[in-house]
């Protein structure tokens, strides 16, 4: 920061989630919900310093390293859907092929059939239409993008 002036952008966030619960950061804009989502995934930029613990299934984050947050928790424990998702979004692929590839990376699940069925199955828990699978981010609306971002997220 100029001047060596440091801004503290969350504070105090205390939150249980047990296993096969899902929980869902709301608030105003700009009160830190992507910061403290980015600050669990350990995404926050170099700059930033994060402290306090947080533990999933006996790994604290905070500090973990970015091998084990990729392979272990990013996508499989953890979903992020962000706060504009069509920009997350690769504007030359699918949400199908978005869907398909995320399957294939993060599941057990093989098999073109399989993968393909799995992707189908993410969409429809999002409630994304099915008949839009093969539509690009440009195609889409923002709350239909914003549900593709959500199936993406429920993938893991």
């Amino acid at each position: 920061m100029p001047g060596g002036r440091r801004v503290a952008a969350v504070t105090d966030a205390h939150f249980d989630v047990a296993p096969g619960e899902c929980l869902a950061l709301i608030g105003e804009s700009g009160c830190g919900k992507s910061v403290l989502a980015s600050a669990l995934l350990g995404l926050l930029p170099g700059n930033a310093r994060t402290t306090g613990t947080a533990h999933v299934g006996g790994l604290d984050l905070i500090g973990a390293d970015e091998h084990v947050l990729a392979r272990t928790v990013r996508g499989r424990v953890i979903g992020l859907v962000p706060q504009s998702p069509a920009a997350h979004l690769t504007p030359v692929r699918t949400v199908r092929a978005h869907l398909q590839e995320t399957v294939a990376a993060l599941t057990g699940v093989r098999g073109r059939a399989a993968v393909r069925d799995a992707a189908v199955a993410a969409a429809e828990r999002a409630a994304f239409p099915p008949d839009h699978l093969d539509r690009y981010p440009h195609q889409l609306s923002g709350g239909l993008a914003q549900r593709a971002a959500t199936a993406l997220a429920l993938v893991g």
